[in-house]
C-alpha cells in the first residue's frame, strides 16, 4: 500500500511589486504590498536610468502600514525617459524579521 503525503505550502506573507505607468515621454514607478495580515514595516523603492541624457538614481524609503489583502502603495516619483534610455526598479520590505524583494523588468525607450 501506497500512501501519498501533501504538504500544504502557505501564501507569502507578502507580496510585493512594482508598478510603472507610461505617461508620454515619462514613467511613473509606485510600489506595491499586500499582505495577508495586517502589518507594519520599512519599504525601499530603488529606481535607475541610464541613457543618452546621463545616469539618474533615486531612492526613497519609509515606514508603511498595509490592512490585511488591501493594496497599500509605497513611494511614488515619475521619471522623463528619452529614446534609447533603459531603467530599472526594485522594492524591498522588511517587516519583522523577513525581507521581501521585488525587481520591475528592466525597461527600454525604444
Amino acid at each position: 500500500m501506497c500512501a501519498a503525503i501533501v504538504v500544504a505550502q502557505a501564501a507569502p506573507a507578502i507580496a510585493c511589486s512594482v508598478v510603472s505607468s507610461e505617461l508620454g515621454p515619462s514613467v511613473r514607478f509606485q510600489g506595491r504590498i499586500v499582505s495577508r495580515d495586517d502589518v507594519t514595516g520599512t519599504y525601499r523603492l530603488a529606481i535607475a536610468k541610464a541613457g543618452p541624457s546621463g545616469r539618474s538614481a533615486i531612492n526613497q524609503s519609509g515606514r508603511f502600514s498595509a490592512s490585511r489583502q488591501i493594496e497599500a502603495f509605497v513611494g511614488s516619483t515619475t521619471i522623463g525617459i528619452e529614446r534609447g534610455a533603459e531603467y530599472s526598479a526594485r522594492l524591498t520590505v522588511e517587516v519583522g524579521d523577513q525581507t521581501y524583494t521585488c525587481e520591475s523588468n528592466a525597461g527600454a525607450k525604444p
